[in-house]
């Protein structure tokens, strides 16, 4: 991937830096594409999809969360009140307090913002990564199998997923529940 990375930088220039988050180890690679594709603007909403004939014409285009406006890029990975819980949930892990970013890809250059020394600073820019794709994954099977969103379910499950990488990549003297329970208090002793 460090090849596709030089490519991108010599091709689009230092002003289409691409943030951190986009391209972590930690993260696995589909996650880490659809959050390329997120950065770029270039995942497919319902509107989108109707717009190209793929939906028919009547096809629901609101939003699948909370059904008040038409379904775009930023509501449905991030401007979304319940989506937004979510990365407030994960940001107070890191004892951040976060302001709604007006695109993803600014969210995207926030997160990332700094350079990942310690295990810690790695596990936080992974946390948009695992956000986007499991905010698109919950999105889909609302959409298409018609599952109801559990959203306290799945902050769980993204804190529960960060540990799991952690321990796995770092071999830490944490344990799973130290760092979902106490991320913030760890980063400060490291």
């Amino acid at each position: 991937t460090s090849s596709v990375w030089s490519w991108w930088g010599a091709n689009k220039g230092p002003e289409s830096r691409v943030p951190a988050g986009v391209c972590v180890s930690l993260v696995p690679p589909k996650m880490q594409f659809l959050s390329w594709l997120a950065w770029r603007g270039r995942i497919k909403t319902s509107l989108f999809l109707q717009r190209i004939g793929v939906l028919p014409p009547n096809a629901e285009t609101q939003r699948v969360f909370c059904h008040s406006v038409v379904e775009s890029l930023e509501h449905a990975l991030l401007l979304c009140p319940q989506v937004w819980k979510c990365w407030a949930a994960m940001a107070s892990g890191g004892d951040q307090k976060l302001v709604i970013p007006g695109t993803v890809e600014g969210l995207l250059h926030w997160w990332s913002r700094g350079i990942a020394k310690s295990w810690s600073d790695r596990a936080w820019q992974a946390v948009p990564a695992l956000v986007l794709w499991s905010v698109w994954k919950t999105r889909n099977e609302c959409l298409f199998k018609g599952e109801t969103p559990d959203f306290a379910g799945l902050c769980d499950w993204m804190k529960l997923q960060i540990a799991l990488w952690v321990i796995w990549s770092f071999k830490g003297d944490f344990s799973v529940h130290d760092i979902v329970s106490n991320l913030h208090q760890i980063r400060l002793l490291v």
